[in-house]
């Protein structure tokens, strides 16, 4: 099963056929050195400056055989690498005999493969002959000059979610198990991955195709997330703000045009405050009666009408609030390196964040959401950030070091929601979406988000990207996953268009949950989907359209849990033949029935339909296999199998549209 062949100066272990690991003098398979590394932080972005020293390559080597599943290889005086093969996947243990705490490894790699994965990639889907670093932080707001002058802009490869874990089309995958920043340089003829602590594994899996390579991963890894309630989908959440007035002014003129609301989510339910330009929401997290007086009956009263509220909640706690001061002096925050509270600028004010690291501040941040959000009675949360945490601190557990806690925090904070679930028995009535993640992160959330975009079609930080970070992170075994409709950022010169809230509005309907965003800076400058009759109309039109497939939305979402293959994934996943290009990559599969083709672009583009018999979603007309044109101005081209059992239900939608 797992053999190898030796000179005095090479080996090479193989598995099944597979080269797994390659080492000769010329071309070392591992290098060990000590690093440095200063992270500074600018408003969740990051620059890195980085110092290798003592990089040794790993030279000699002492090879032997256990059994015929094991090999254990030995470089004198440096580390120990144990090698255990099962029958689809391969376990590697380093184990260093220094002090060292960076860590170098060239994998075998081909010339002519493509490469996904890496958590959620923004930009590309293929990562072939790119250098892709893992960790943390914001997306960036865009690509102007303005923003690169103040180190906020971002770059191709900024995410919220990162996962040392990739897929080759050649349905192989590695997984470096390390909390530590990473880079993977996906070269012609060799992968090599850099992290800057020696991995606690190396496990590399191998299956007959992408559909089951991501699903063994998805098991095997631990990827597949939560169950959600079932009531998910009976309609559209809608984001509104601005105190009980507006909001109930807004829902009655929601319903009365006939908008299937399944929820309301409410991010100011803990008060809002204006700084000039901005306005943000108070980061204290008790629920405010001046704006929202007898929120807890308003909200029963709205779920006797089948329509659930959201609150909103992160790990950061607005200074001098009244929870700040309690974590202050019992010592919950983050400190820096002189021992005083870490305070992060976020735009206009300083916040503290809890230290998740120390059990109780842990336990205590958990009360606050079982008290002040479950047992108001909210349905659910966004649990926002976690992408933040600065690396020049000093935290309450010793036994972490500062470069991985950075990515490990966000699944702390994931935990500590899940745990809240769990603890008052809400996991299968209640749920929270979160946007950071890393390594076990799959585990506690139920829901992830894209994160924010700007409101428009830019490529790099537009609703394109948001479609293209939901399609790669299949890749890492996220299975239910969605975006803000619309988008969120919207700047002085970004405004949301009437096509891109329409063509988001329909893309949305095939995904595992539909949710509006006012925006952030200027909600009510900007097109929201309650603007007017004719936005109301649309949003009525598509939440009944996204209704009435739930139950193929709920077959597809217990397929993932039984199974581990994403609600979305992409088209080439599901039809290998298909060769991704630049047009077609961002297509997904919605589940094997339903083909979704988002508009990211402003003009034309061409689209390809797969082998078999498709009909239009919103026409009930057949369409032929191929490549066909996108029209400007046309309605997100969605196709359903004709032979699917849900096809009754798919053909009620072109009844929809047309009424």
């Amino acid at each position: 099963m797992l053999s190898y062949k030796e000179t005095k100066t090479s080996f090479q272990v193989t598995h099944k056929g597979d080269t797994i690991l390659f080492h000769s003098l010329d071309n070392p398979l591992l290098k060990l050195g000590i690093s440095d590394i200063e992270m500074e932080m600018n408003h969740g972005s990051f620059i890195k400056k980085i110092k290798v020293k003592k990089n040794i390559p790993c030279s000699k080597f002492i090879i032997k055989s256990i059994d015929k599943s094991k090999v254990e290889i030995t470089f004198p005086e440096l580390l120990t690498l144990k090698i255990i093969a099962s029958d689809k996947k391969i376990r590697i243990v380093p184990k260093i005999m220094g002090n060292q705490n960076y860590f170098e490894i060239n994998l075998p790699a081909y010339k002519n493969e493509s490469i996904y994965g890496i958590g959620e990639q923004h930009v590309h889907l293929n990562l072939k002959n790119k250098k892709v670093p893992v960790w943390i932080e914001e997306q960036g707001l865009c690509s102007g000059r303005i923003f690169e002058m103040m180190n906020i802009a971002g770059d191709e490869f900024t995410t919220y979610f990162n996962l040392p874990l990739f897929n080759s089309s050649r349905n192989y995958s590695w997984f470096i198990h390390t909390y530590s920043y990473s880079e993977f340089n996906f070269k012609n003829n060799s992968t090599k991955v850099k992290s800057h602590s020696i991995p606690k594994e190396i496990i590399f899996t191998k299956a007959k195709d992408q559909r089951n390579l991501i699903s063994h991963n998805s098991k095997h890894l631990q990827l597949i997330q939560p169950k959600v309630p079932n009531w998910i989908n009976d309609g559209c959440i809608v984001g509104l703000q601005g105190g009980s007035l507006r909001v109930k002014n807004i829902v009655n003129k929601l319903l009365k045009n006939s908008v299937k609301i399944n929820g309301i989510w409410i991010q100011d339910w803990c008060g809002s405050k204006n700084f000039g330009l901005f306005k943000h929401v108070r980061w204290n997290y008790e629920y405010d009666s001046k704006r929202y007086p007898k929120l807890k009956s308003y909200i029963k009263q709205l779920n006797k009408k089948g329509i659930h509220v959201f609150a909103y909640i992160n790990p950061y706690l607005a200074k001098n609030t009244k929870q700040y001061i309690e974590a202050r002096d019992k010592g919950y925050l983050i400190k820096n390196k002189d021992g005083k509270i870490y305070d992060i600028l976020i735009s206009a004010f300083r916040a503290g964040i809890v230290d998740l690291s120390n059990k109780d501040a842990f336990e205590w941040f958990k009360t606050i959401i079982k008290t002040n959000i479950i047992e108001l009675g909210f349905s659910g949360w966004m649990a926002d950030y976690g992408e933040w945490t600065p690396t020049d601190i000093t935290i309450h557990n010793k036994n972490i070091p500062t470069i991985d806690f950075h990515n490990l925090y966000p699944v702390l904070w994931a935990k500590c929601n899940y745990e809240a679930l769990k603890e008052t028995d809400n996991l299968q009535d209640k749920f929270f979406f979160m946007r950071s993640g890393h390594i076990a992160s799959n585990k506690y959330v139920p829901m992830f988000w894209a994160g924010d975009q700007l409101a428009s079609f830019d490529k790099y930080d537009g609703y394109p990207s948001s479609i293209k970070a939901i399609v790669s992170s299949s890749y890492s075994g996220i299975g239910l996953i969605h975006s803000d409709i619309g988008g969120f950022h919207m700047l002085p010169w970004t405004r949301r268009t009437k096509k891109l809230l329409y063509r988001s509005l329909e893309q949305s309907v095939f995904s595992p949950f539909m949710r509006t965003h006012e925006g952030s800076r200027y909600p009510r400058s900007n097109l929201q989907v309650y603007s007017n009759k004719n936005t109301r109309n649309y949003l009525a039109k598509m939440s009944q359209s996204h209704y009435i497939i739930k139950q193929y939305i709920k077959h597809i979402r217990n397929e993932y849990y039984d199974t581990g293959l994403p609600m979305i994934r992409s088209i080439n996943t599901e039809f290998e033949e298909i060769v991704l290009d630049e047009n077609n990559e961002s297509q997904y599969m919605f589940g094997n029935d339903i083909l979704v083709c988002p508009v990211v672009k402003k003009g034309e583009f061409n689209y390809e339909i797969p082998e078999g018999k498709w009909i239009n979603i919103w026409t009930g007309s057949k369409v032929e296999s191929g490549k066909h044109k996108y029209r400007k101005n046309d309605k997100t081209p969605v196709f359903y199998r004709m032979n699917s059992s849900f096809a009754n239900d798919f053909s009620e939608i072109k009844n929809i549209v047309k009424s």
